[in-house]
Protein backbone atom coordinates (compact mmCIF):
# COMPACT_ATOMS: atom_id res chain seq x y z
CA UNK A 1 0.00 0.00 0.00
CA UNK A 2 1.55 3.48 -1.13
CA UNK A 3 0.44 7.06 0.35
CA UNK A 4 2.38 9.76 -1.64
CA UNK A 5 0.95 12.36 0.72
CA UNK A 6 -0.30 12.28 4.44
CA UNK A 7 -3.42 13.97 3.57
CA UNK A 8 -4.20 13.99 -0.47
CA UNK A 9 -3.15 10.84 -2.07
CA UNK A 10 -4.39 7.37 -1.74
CA UNK A 11 -3.83 4.52 -4.04
CA UNK A 12 -7.28 3.44 -5.49
CA UNK A 13 -8.14 -0.22 -5.15
CA UNK A 14 -8.35 -2.39 -8.20
CA UNK A 15 -11.94 -2.52 -9.20
CA UNK A 16 -13.17 -0.73 -6.75
CA UNK A 17 -15.24 2.33 -8.01
CA UNK A 18 -15.36 4.47 -4.79
CA UNK A 19 -14.46 8.47 -4.75
CA UNK A 20 -11.19 10.19 -3.41
CA UNK A 21 -12.49 10.63 -0.48
CA UNK A 22 -13.92 7.13 0.62
CA UNK A 23 -10.69 5.78 -0.97
CA UNK A 24 -8.71 7.56 1.72
CA UNK A 25 -10.97 6.58 4.43
CA UNK A 26 -10.90 2.76 3.13
CA UNK A 27 -7.09 3.32 3.17
CA UNK A 28 -6.86 4.71 6.60
CA UNK A 29 -9.03 1.94 7.72
CA UNK A 30 -7.05 -0.94 5.92
CA UNK A 31 -3.80 0.12 7.44
CA UNK A 32 -5.36 0.28 11.33
CA UNK A 33 -7.02 -3.28 10.42
CA UNK A 34 -3.71 -4.57 9.55
CA UNK A 35 -2.62 -3.17 13.21
CA UNK A 36 -5.14 -5.53 14.75
CA UNK A 37 -5.00 -8.26 12.94
CA UNK A 38 -1.32 -8.39 13.39
CA UNK A 39 -1.01 -9.90 9.14
CA UNK A 40 -0.62 -8.49 6.19
CA UNK A 41 -4.25 -7.91 4.87
CA UNK A 42 -4.39 -7.87 0.79
CA UNK A 43 -6.62 -5.22 -0.95
CA UNK A 44 -8.25 -7.92 -2.36
CA UNK A 45 -8.94 -9.38 1.08
CA UNK A 46 -9.86 -6.29 2.76
CA UNK A 47 -12.44 -5.24 0.09
CA UNK A 48 -14.36 -8.51 0.77
CA UNK A 49 -13.92 -7.58 4.56
CA UNK A 50 -15.33 -4.24 4.07
CA UNK A 51 -18.33 -6.12 1.93
CA UNK A 52 -18.93 -8.49 4.97
CA UNK A 53 -19.50 -5.82 7.21
CA UNK A 54 -21.91 -3.59 5.01
CA UNK A 55 -23.51 -6.72 4.71
CA UNK A 56 -23.76 -7.49 8.48
CA UNK A 57 -24.87 -3.76 9.46
CA UNK A 58 -28.43 -4.11 10.81
CA UNK A 59 -28.77 -7.59 9.04
CA UNK A 60 -29.92 -10.98 11.14
CA UNK A 61 -32.73 -12.23 13.50
CA UNK A 62 -33.66 -9.67 15.95
CA UNK A 63 -33.87 -12.44 18.85
CA UNK A 64 -30.21 -13.69 17.49
CA UNK A 65 -29.00 -10.63 16.26
CA UNK A 66 -25.45 -10.88 18.05
CA UNK A 67 -25.06 -14.31 16.46
CA UNK A 68 -26.62 -14.09 13.30
CA UNK A 69 -24.79 -10.49 12.09
CA UNK A 70 -21.60 -12.24 13.03
CA UNK A 71 -22.08 -15.20 10.82
CA UNK A 72 -20.90 -13.16 7.36
CA UNK A 73 -17.61 -13.44 8.81
CA UNK A 74 -17.47 -16.56 9.48
CA UNK A 75 -18.21 -17.57 6.16
CA UNK A 76 -15.62 -15.78 4.87
CA UNK A 77 -12.84 -16.81 6.25
CA UNK A 78 -13.96 -20.20 6.06
CA UNK A 79 -14.31 -19.94 2.33
CA UNK A 80 -10.99 -18.16 1.92
CA UNK A 81 -9.18 -21.34 3.29
CA UNK A 82 -9.02 -21.15 7.59
CA UNK A 83 -10.72 -24.13 8.34
CA UNK A 84 -8.78 -24.23 11.96
CA UNK A 85 -9.10 -20.87 12.98
CA UNK A 86 -11.37 -19.24 10.90
CA UNK A 87 -13.86 -18.52 13.96
CA UNK A 88 -10.88 -16.70 16.14
CA UNK A 89 -10.21 -14.48 13.09
CA UNK A 90 -13.79 -14.07 12.05
CA UNK A 91 -14.63 -12.93 15.74
CA UNK A 92 -11.80 -10.50 15.84
CA UNK A 93 -12.71 -9.38 12.33
CA UNK A 94 -15.90 -8.80 13.34
CA UNK A 95 -14.85 -6.92 16.35
CA UNK A 96 -12.74 -4.59 14.20
CA UNK A 97 -15.84 -3.17 11.93
CA UNK A 98 -18.61 -3.74 14.05
CA UNK A 99 -17.68 -1.05 16.58
CA UNK A 100 -17.49 1.48 13.67
CA UNK A 101 -20.84 1.29 12.68
CA UNK A 102 -21.17 4.48 14.35
CA UNK A 103 -18.28 6.51 12.67
CA UNK A 104 -15.01 7.26 13.70
CA UNK A 105 -14.72 10.08 11.86
CA UNK A 106 -18.09 11.96 12.59
CA UNK A 107 -19.38 14.11 14.97
CA UNK A 108 -22.66 14.40 17.19
CA UNK A 109 -22.19 18.76 16.87
CA UNK A 110 -20.57 20.89 14.63
CA UNK A 111 -19.38 24.65 16.23
CA UNK A 112 -18.96 27.37 13.48
CA UNK A 113 -16.45 30.16 14.89
CA UNK A 114 -16.66 32.55 12.44
CA UNK A 115 -14.43 35.40 13.72
CA UNK A 116 -13.64 37.56 10.43
CA UNK A 117 -16.75 38.65 8.66
CA UNK A 118 -17.60 41.51 10.82
CA UNK A 119 -17.21 45.46 9.10
CA UNK A 120 -18.30 47.35 12.20
CA UNK A 121 -16.68 49.76 14.24
CA UNK A 122 -17.69 51.14 18.04
CA UNK A 123 -17.65 54.37 18.16
CA UNK A 124 -14.57 56.58 17.00
CA UNK A 125 -13.41 59.93 15.47
CA UNK A 126 -13.16 60.28 12.10
CA UNK A 127 -9.15 59.69 11.70
CA UNK A 128 -9.13 56.29 13.87
CA UNK A 129 -12.27 55.55 11.57
CA UNK A 130 -10.00 55.67 8.30
CA UNK A 131 -6.97 54.35 9.82
CA UNK A 132 -9.48 51.14 10.66
CA UNK A 133 -10.82 51.17 7.43
CA UNK A 134 -7.42 51.55 5.33
CA UNK A 135 -6.30 48.06 7.00
CA UNK A 136 -9.73 46.71 7.46
CA UNK A 137 -10.58 46.00 3.19
CA UNK A 138 -7.91 43.26 2.75
CA UNK A 139 -7.86 41.34 5.72
CA UNK A 140 -11.94 41.51 6.49
CA UNK A 141 -13.22 38.00 5.76
CA UNK A 142 -16.02 38.71 3.64
CA UNK A 143 -19.25 37.01 3.69
CA UNK A 144 -17.92 34.20 5.20
CA UNK A 145 -20.69 34.16 7.75
CA UNK A 146 -23.45 33.75 4.88
CA UNK A 147 -20.66 31.26 2.65
CA UNK A 148 -20.46 28.80 6.31
CA UNK A 149 -23.69 29.05 7.43
CA UNK A 150 -26.48 26.20 7.17
CA UNK A 151 -29.46 27.30 4.83
CA UNK A 152 -32.03 26.57 7.92
CA UNK A 153 -31.69 25.71 11.76
CA UNK A 154 -29.88 22.89 12.82
CA UNK A 155 -29.86 21.25 16.09
CA UNK A 156 -26.71 19.87 15.38
CA UNK A 157 -24.62 23.15 14.48
CA UNK A 158 -23.71 26.32 16.25
CA UNK A 159 -22.85 29.39 14.75
CA UNK A 160 -20.81 31.94 16.53
CA UNK A 161 -20.44 35.12 14.39
CA UNK A 162 -18.03 38.22 15.66
CA UNK A 163 -19.35 41.36 14.10
CA UNK A 164 -16.88 44.05 15.15
CA UNK A 165 -14.23 44.05 11.84
CA UNK A 166 -11.15 42.49 13.52
CA UNK A 167 -8.79 45.41 12.87
CA UNK A 168 -10.67 47.31 15.80
CA UNK A 169 -10.78 43.74 17.57
CA UNK A 170 -9.47 40.63 16.53
CA UNK A 171 -11.13 37.81 18.75
CA UNK A 172 -8.12 35.12 17.08
CA UNK A 173 -5.52 36.94 18.62
CA UNK A 174 -4.21 36.27 22.36
CA UNK A 175 -3.25 38.93 25.14
CA UNK A 176 0.21 40.41 24.78
CA UNK A 177 0.19 37.97 21.31
CA UNK A 178 3.64 38.29 19.71
CA UNK A 179 1.99 39.82 16.82
CA UNK A 180 1.37 43.13 19.13
CA UNK A 181 5.33 44.11 17.80
CA UNK A 182 3.45 44.71 14.41
CA UNK A 183 0.32 46.07 15.79
CA UNK A 184 -1.59 43.11 14.96
CA UNK A 185 -2.86 42.08 18.19
CA UNK A 186 -6.18 42.36 19.15
CA UNK A 187 -6.64 46.02 18.39
CA UNK A 188 -4.65 47.25 15.62
CA UNK A 189 -2.24 49.84 16.56
CA UNK A 190 -2.54 49.92 20.20
CA UNK A 191 -0.66 47.77 22.56
CA UNK A 192 -3.40 45.85 24.62
CA UNK A 193 -1.98 44.08 27.92
CA UNK A 194 -4.03 43.60 31.00
CA UNK A 195 -0.52 45.34 32.65
CA UNK A 196 -1.35 48.68 31.45
CA UNK A 197 -1.91 51.16 33.48
CA UNK A 198 -5.32 51.97 34.63
CA UNK A 199 -6.34 49.37 31.30
CA UNK A 200 -9.68 48.09 33.31
CA UNK A 201 -11.08 51.44 33.87
CA UNK A 202 -10.18 52.68 30.38
CA UNK A 203 -11.83 53.23 26.70
CA UNK A 204 -9.28 50.31 26.00
CA UNK A 205 -10.67 48.14 28.23
CA UNK A 206 -14.79 48.90 27.43
CA UNK A 207 -14.07 49.41 23.41
CA UNK A 208 -11.94 46.61 22.00
CA UNK A 209 -11.22 43.74 25.24
CA UNK A 210 -14.34 43.76 26.70
CA UNK A 211 -16.34 42.69 23.24
CA UNK A 212 -12.94 39.81 22.96
CA UNK A 213 -13.98 38.68 26.79
CA UNK A 214 -17.73 38.13 25.51
CA UNK A 215 -16.85 36.50 22.65
CA UNK A 216 -14.21 33.99 24.27
CA UNK A 217 -16.85 33.30 27.39
CA UNK A 218 -19.75 32.63 23.88
CA UNK A 219 -17.49 30.08 22.80
CA UNK A 220 -16.53 28.65 25.94
CA UNK A 221 -20.25 28.28 26.83
CA UNK A 222 -21.10 26.60 23.83
CA UNK A 223 -18.23 24.16 23.52
CA UNK A 224 -18.84 23.18 27.46
CA UNK A 225 -22.44 22.69 26.43
CA UNK A 226 -21.95 20.67 23.11
CA UNK A 227 -18.97 18.77 25.34
CA UNK A 228 -17.73 15.26 23.69
CA UNK A 229 -17.91 14.59 20.29
CA UNK A 230 -17.60 18.42 18.96
CA UNK A 231 -15.85 19.72 16.22
CA UNK A 232 -14.71 23.45 15.98
CA UNK A 233 -14.29 24.72 12.46
CA UNK A 234 -12.68 28.11 12.15
CA UNK A 235 -14.22 29.54 9.36
CA UNK A 236 -11.56 32.13 7.46
CA UNK A 237 -11.37 33.49 4.06
CA UNK A 238 -8.15 35.71 2.71
CA UNK A 239 -6.67 37.45 -0.29
CA UNK A 240 -5.42 36.19 -3.23
CA UNK A 241 -2.74 39.06 -3.01
CA UNK A 242 -0.29 40.20 -0.16
CA UNK A 243 -1.58 41.98 2.26
CA UNK A 244 -0.88 43.09 5.76
CA UNK A 245 -0.94 39.92 7.21
CA UNK A 246 0.82 37.72 4.87
CA UNK A 247 3.13 39.27 2.23
CA UNK A 248 2.91 35.63 0.60
CA UNK A 249 6.88 35.73 -0.68
CA UNK A 250 6.26 31.58 -0.92
CA UNK A 251 3.56 31.81 -3.20
CA UNK A 252 1.24 30.64 -1.23
CA UNK A 253 -1.74 32.32 -2.04
CA UNK A 254 -2.25 30.33 -5.08
CA UNK A 255 -4.17 27.73 -2.67
CA UNK A 256 -8.19 27.44 -3.12
CA UNK A 257 -8.37 25.71 0.26
CA UNK A 258 -6.10 25.99 3.31
CA UNK A 259 -6.55 23.25 6.60
CA UNK A 260 -5.28 24.19 9.71
CA UNK A 261 -4.89 22.38 12.45
CA UNK A 262 -3.10 22.30 16.13
CA UNK A 263 -0.51 19.72 16.76
CA UNK A 264 -2.49 19.27 20.57
CA UNK A 265 -5.30 17.73 22.12
CA UNK A 266 -7.55 19.82 19.85
CA UNK A 267 -5.98 18.18 16.87
CA UNK A 268 -9.18 15.38 14.93
CA UNK A 269 -6.33 13.47 13.46
CA UNK A 270 -5.28 12.34 10.03
CA UNK A 271 -8.68 10.42 9.23
CA UNK A 272 -10.67 13.89 9.07
CA UNK A 273 -7.98 16.20 8.09
CA UNK A 274 -7.62 13.58 5.07
CA UNK A 275 -11.25 13.41 4.25
CA UNK A 276 -11.87 17.62 4.52
CA UNK A 277 -8.67 17.98 2.25
CA UNK A 278 -9.95 14.98 -0.08
CA UNK A 279 -13.46 16.17 -0.61
CA UNK A 280 -12.46 19.54 -2.17
CA UNK A 281 -9.48 18.36 -3.92
CA UNK A 282 -12.45 15.97 -5.83
CA UNK A 283 -14.26 19.34 -6.53
CA UNK A 284 -11.23 20.39 -8.26
CA UNK A 285 -9.85 22.56 -5.76
CA UNK A 286 -5.59 23.30 -4.88
CA UNK A 287 -5.60 22.56 -1.13
CA UNK A 288 -3.36 23.36 1.15
CA UNK A 289 -2.36 21.50 4.72
CA UNK A 290 -1.38 23.62 7.65
CA UNK A 291 0.70 25.89 5.21
CA UNK A 292 -0.10 29.98 4.98
CA UNK A 293 -2.40 30.18 8.17
CA UNK A 294 -1.52 27.50 9.67
CA UNK A 295 -3.30 26.07 13.23
CA UNK A 296 -6.66 27.25 14.45
CA UNK A 297 -7.91 29.05 17.46
CA UNK A 298 -8.18 27.25 20.95
CA UNK A 299 -10.30 27.58 23.32
CA UNK A 300 -9.77 27.23 27.59
CA UNK A 301 -12.50 24.99 27.84
CA UNK A 302 -12.49 21.23 30.05
CA UNK A 303 -13.76 19.32 27.40
CA UNK A 304 -12.02 17.31 24.88
CA UNK A 305 -13.77 19.03 21.79
CA UNK A 306 -11.57 18.74 18.03
CA UNK A 307 -10.84 21.86 16.09
CA UNK A 308 -9.76 22.62 12.26
CA UNK A 309 -9.71 25.44 10.26
CA UNK A 310 -11.27 25.75 6.78
CA UNK A 311 -10.13 29.10 4.73
CA UNK A 312 -11.06 29.43 1.39
CA UNK A 313 -8.90 32.10 -1.26
CA UNK A 314 -11.84 35.17 -2.05
CA UNK A 315 -11.29 34.83 -5.58
CA UNK A 316 -13.43 31.71 -5.44
CA UNK A 317 -16.15 33.71 -4.57
CA UNK A 318 -15.96 37.59 -4.62
CA UNK A 319 -14.75 40.11 -6.59
CA UNK A 320 -11.64 41.56 -4.33
CA UNK A 321 -11.73 44.65 -6.21
CA UNK A 322 -15.65 45.54 -6.14
CA UNK A 323 -15.77 43.43 -3.04
CA UNK A 324 -19.45 42.06 -4.81
CA UNK A 325 -20.63 38.09 -4.73
CA UNK A 326 -19.64 36.08 -7.68
CA UNK A 327 -22.14 33.85 -9.12
CA UNK A 328 -19.75 30.80 -7.81
CA UNK A 329 -20.84 32.10 -3.74
CA UNK A 330 -23.48 29.53 -4.18
CA UNK A 331 -21.46 26.58 -5.17
CA UNK A 332 -19.00 26.64 -2.94
CA UNK A 333 -22.20 27.21 -0.10
CA UNK A 334 -23.68 23.95 -0.95
CA UNK A 335 -20.33 22.36 -1.12
CA UNK A 336 -19.22 23.62 2.48
CA UNK A 337 -23.21 22.27 3.40
CA UNK A 338 -22.17 19.11 1.75
CA UNK A 339 -18.95 18.62 3.53
CA UNK A 340 -21.00 19.18 7.20
CA UNK A 341 -23.04 16.17 5.99
CA UNK A 342 -20.45 13.94 5.84
CA UNK A 343 -18.96 15.20 9.16
CA UNK A 344 -21.86 14.79 11.15
CA UNK A 345 -23.34 11.81 12.70
CA UNK A 346 -26.50 10.90 11.56
CA UNK A 347 -28.81 7.13 11.43
CA UNK A 348 -28.12 5.83 8.33
CA UNK A 349 -31.26 3.55 7.45
CA UNK A 350 -29.86 3.40 3.74
CA UNK A 351 -26.11 2.51 2.63
CA UNK A 352 -24.97 4.10 -0.38
CA UNK A 353 -21.08 2.87 -1.04
CA UNK A 354 -20.02 6.51 -2.61
CA UNK A 355 -21.74 9.00 -0.17
CA UNK A 356 -21.39 7.73 3.13
CA UNK A 357 -19.88 4.58 4.96
CA UNK A 358 -21.25 2.94 8.14
CA UNK A 359 -17.73 2.84 9.47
Amino acid sequence: MIIKNEYLYAEPYEGAHLSEVNTFIYRILHREFIKFMQEDISDEMFLKCVETALRCNGSGMPQFKDISVKRPFYTLYKELGYPEQYAKRAAKAFGFFFPCTKPQYKYSSLVLHIPHSGTKFQETNEMESLAFAAKAMDVIDFYTDDLFSPDEDNPQIDKVVFDLCRSYCDVSRSVNDPLEKENLGIHYDSLITAKSHGFFGSRLFFDYYKPYIDHHHKMEDILCKRKYSCLMIDCHSYSSKPTVLCDDEEGLNRYDVCIGFNNNRTNPGSLVIGIIANYFKEMGYEVGINTLFPGTKEFNVPVDYKSVKIAFNKRLYMDEETLGRKPEFETLHKQILGLYNKLLRKTISSHNPDDSLPF
